[in-house]
């Protein structure tokens, strides 16, 4: 089992997580599925699937640098019709359908890249931030809390989500677990 958990989004979690993957090969990265904005929104609206951008993020992190798949799952589509979306997330979101399932897609793609470690999202669950704003109301959804620019008072999910099983046991058993 992984000694080392690391908890957090696609942007700090996988600059991490580069770094990290040189000293202990057995890293388990544990990903939100809160994000809403970009190609990942849109797919997760679209599809009805956790949103596939932070897990892209962290599984390409973790992937030998010099393969060429890296460089696949990281293109972002310039064409107007294809909105910027990531290769990698329409992948994800691919064998997602594939598989009926977002973990086992989330495998899948660990394994077409041969990450060092393991990338587990956090639930297999469609769940939005919402934040409490310091005059009382509130926001839904982490792009809209970012791009609001409010004091916020309070941040919690929409509803009442179970982290996966594997997520649970890899926290269990680790050494050390950073949340960040």
């Amino acid at each position: 089992m992984s000694k080392t958990v690391l908890i957090g989004g696609g942007t700090g979690l996988s600059t991490f997580a580069r770094v990290l993957k040189h000293y202990d090969s057995s890293l388990t990265l544990v990903v939100a599925v809160t994000d809403d904005g970009g190609s990942s929104g849109f797919l997760r609206e679209a599809m009805s699937m956790p949103p596939p951008g932070d897990v892209r993020n962290n599984v390409i992190a973790l992937a030998d640098d010099e393969e060429f798949l890296t460089k696949v799952f990281s293109y972002r589509f310039e064409a107007r019709a294809m909105n910027g979306h990531s290769l990698g997330n329409i992948i994800i979101a691919g064998l997602t359908e594939m598989f009926q399932s977002f973990p086992e897609a989330v495998l899948a793609a660990s394994r077409m890249l041969k990450i060092k470690g393991r990338v587990l999202p956090v639930a297999d669950d469609l769940v939005h931030l919402v934040a409490e704003i310091d005059d009382g109301s509130f926001i839904k959804g982490e792009s809209r809390i970012s791009a609001a620019g409010k004091r916020i008072e309070r941040v919690f999910l929409d509803k009442a989500v179970k982290a996966l099983p594997e997520v649970l046991g890899a926290i269990e058993s680790a050494k050390t677990v950073i949340v960040g």
